[in-house]
């Protein structure tokens, strides 16, 4: 969605940092690689998931550090954002 390098067609920001748009249908799932030393904020747009054991709902958000990859599954029809920082 947007990316500091304009990476696959994203929306170029000036900052060090990527943003992904998920819509998953339930039992659909993506997995993320978080680079080293970079930490992830998803937020939940409608829907729920499944991130890490804990459940998400519309509404929620969930910091992520000190992981290499994270997976993600619907457990409805949802729609996430997911946030790569520095």
């Amino acid at each position: 969605m947007a990316s500091r390098n304009a990476t696959e067609g994203s929306l170029r920001i000036h900052q060090d940092a990527e943003v992904f748009l998920a819509d998953l249908e339930a039992a659909g799932s993506v997995a993320h690689q978080i680079p080293a030393d970079r930490h992830v904020w998803l937020q939940v747009f409608r829907g729920s998931v499944s991130v890490a054991g804990e459940t998400l709902s519309a509404s929620d958000g969930m910091a992520v550090s000190d992981e290499l990859s994270l997976m993600i599954t619907g457990l409805s029809k949802s729609e996430i954002v997911h946030f790569n920082l520095a």
